[in-house]
C-alpha cells in the first residue's frame, strides 16, 4: 500500500466535513462573543460579567477545537508510521527471500536438475 505524498505534505489540511466543523467552531467563536459584548453595550447598566463569560466561552471553543485537532493529528501520524513500518517489514521479507534464491542459485545450481531448483523455490515461496 503506497502512501499518497499528498498526506505527508498536506496533515494539516482541512478536508471534507472537517472544513464544516471548523466553520461551525469559527462561527461560534466569533458570533458569540461579539453577540454577547453588542448586548451588553445596548444595556444601560454595564457589567463585566456577561462580557468575561463570553469570551472564557470563545477561549473554552477554540481550545476545544484545537484539542480535536491535535487528537487527529496524531492519529494520522500514527497511522503514517505503522503504514512505514509495514512497508520496510515488507521489503525486507522480500530482500531476504531473494537473498536465499540466489544463495541457492549458486550452491545447487551446478549439482541439481531444473526440476529439483524449481520444487526448492516453491517451497521456500
Amino acid at each position: 500500500k503506497t502512501l499518497r505524498t499528498d498526506e505527508y505534505n498536506d496533515i494539516f489540511t482541512l478536508e471534507g466535513r472537517e472544513y464544516h466543523y471548523r466553520t461551525i467552531c469559527m462561527l461560534l467563536c466569533i458570533v458569540i462573543p461579539s453577540s454577547i459584548t453588542m448586548v451588553m453595550f445596548s444595556v444601560d447598566e454595564f457589567k463585566v460579567l456577561p462580557i468575561v463569560l463570553g469570551w472564557l466561552l470563545h477561549f473554552f471553543i477554540f481550545c476545544l477545537y484545537a484539542m480535536l485537532k491535535l487528537i487527529q493529528t496524531i492519529k494520522m501520524l500514527k497511522r503514517l508510521k505503522v503504514e512505514k513500518i509495514e512497508a520496510e517489514i515488507a521489503e525486507k521479507k522480500r530482500n531476504e527471500k531473494d537473498n536465499i534464491i540466489r544463495s541457492l542459485k549458486s550452491e545447487f545450481l551446478l549439482d541439481c536438475s531444473e526440476e529439483r531448483m524449481i520444487s526448492i523455490i516453491r517451497e521456500l515461496a
